[in-house]
């Protein structure tokens, strides 16, 4: 199952592979079908932004990693570089 599948995807597959046919006796489960739909709308709006926060997050986190690997390395030659002076 992809990761981007969204709830609402999931509750229409069911509902066209006939899962959802059973018709509720209960007025108040009737009732609850489109507080439902809306609820998982809600939840793939919320699920969608958090995911770009993560996404914004990582990207930062990545560039900073690099910036320190790219630092580590000019420090490393600085360290080569010295230990040459001293050895000559």
């Amino acid at each position: 199952m992809s990761a981007d599948l969204e709830l609402l995807d999931i509750w229409r597959d069911l509902q066209k592979a006939g899962c959802m046919t059973a018709k509720p006796t209960s007025p108040l489960i009737q009732s609850c079908e489109g507080e439902l739909v809306e609820l998982m709308r809600e939840l793939d709006g919320m699920t969608r932004r958090r995911r770009m926060d993560w996404a914004k997050e990582r990207a930062i986190l990545t560039m900073k990693a690099e910036s320190k690997e790219k630092e580590c390395a000019l420090q490393q030659e600085a360290i080569d570089q010295k230990n040459k002076e001293v050895r000559v």
